[in-house]
């Protein structure tokens, strides 16, 4: 093959507002040529798949299958169908509510073809919401924290296991044989970003098996039916991953970590009741003082002078707080 071409694969379910824009994204940023979108939808009851289709009617020129589940199944069943489906070399993902904000693809692939030996290609993301970035954005910072370019693998494992997962899946360009030997995306588990990178570095045995570009190049939205904003949900789907992936001698590390997230998270929508309950079981698993120390800090800022601060500036502190006390 001379000139592999990308599948980009899309899961869509009720993503009306979003989908258009998702879609668009693609082809402002990145070489049509190259390309197949391959779609499942997984039986939206809203009008996205009429969206989808017009989409489609209005982009004769790319290469597109659409394709409906016959039954309503989680995302990850839907991705392993647009896998299954795929008839190129490379391949990334995109939910159907996030989109591109510059070129990134063409430059990964030819990184890959440059490379043989690299199985996947990362590149930087940012948070999305209401129209401007999140305090949850990852920016550069990610890459120190997780030391990705250590040569000793097994430390990077370490580092997902115990930290809360930043690497996305859909800010990545994987080799499609590579994947086919994660066996792809664990249709039993809904924090499935996570688990799929787990499988990943189980299986890189250094760092001359992948690369990670800091370039922010995709912006992941989030809203307020969106998971990201449902504490609780993240917590259950967290802890389901790690009673099935993580090394029992890991555990109470990530535990004491998903909890002491949990209970900032809490802080911030003055939700105390839930909040008290996960500081608590984090320092079950884990004491660790400074935990504490933070907590209070942020429990005995005044709600009045917490609305005083420039939202700016709250979102940094937000943001080292969790990179310095996980």
């Amino acid at each position: 093959m001379t000139n592999p071409i990308i599948t980009i694969c899309i899961a869509n379910y009720n993503k009306w507002p979003y989908i258009k824009e998702c879609l668009d994204s693609i082809i402002k940023f990145e070489n049509i040529e190259n390309i197949e979108i391959i779609i499942v939808d997984d039986c939206s009851n809203d009008n996205s798949k009429e969206i989808i289709k017009n989409w489609i009617d209005n982009n004769k020129e790319i290469k597109i299958i659409f394709n409906e589940n016959k039954e309503n199944k989680w995302p990850w069943y839907t991705y392993n169908q647009t896998i299954k489906k795929s008839n190129w070399e490379f391949i990334t993902f995109m939910d159907s509510d996030d989109f591109f904000i510059l070129s990134t693809l063409d430059e990964k692939r030819k990184k890959l073809l440059k490379n043989p030996d690299f199985k996947i290609i990362y590149w930087n993301w940012t948070f999305y919401e209401n129209n401007i970035l999140s305090w949850l954005s990852i920016h550069k910072n990610i890459f120190n924290t997780f030391k990705f370019f250590d040569n000793d693998t097994s430390k990077i494992l370490e580092n997902i296991y115990c930290k809360v997962p930043l690497l996305s899946i859909s800010s990545s360009l994987i080799r499609k044989d590579f994947l086919q030997e994660t066996w792809g995306f664990d249709e039993e588990i809904f924090s499935n970003d996570w688990v799929l990178n787990i499988k990943i570095f189980q299986k890189l045995r250094d760092k001359n098996y992948f690369s990670i570009d800091e370039n922010i190049a995709f912006w992941y939205r989030i809203y307020e039916n969106n998971i990201s904003k449902n504490y609780d949900k993240i917590l259950s789907m967290l802890s389901e991953v790690i009673e099935k992936y993580c090394p029992e001698k890991l555990k109470n590390i990530w535990y004491s970590n998903i909890y002491f997230t949990n209970s900032l998270s809490n802080l911030s929508i003055w939700n105390y009741k839930k909040a008290f309950s996960s500081i608590k079981k984090s320092l079950k698993y884990k004491f660790k003082i400074n935990k504490i120390i933070v907590f209070i800090i942020a429990f005995l800022i005044p709600k009045k002078l917490l609305n005083m601060i420039p939202k700016k500036s709250l979102n940094k502190i937000k943001s080292f707080i969790l990179k310095k006390f996980q």
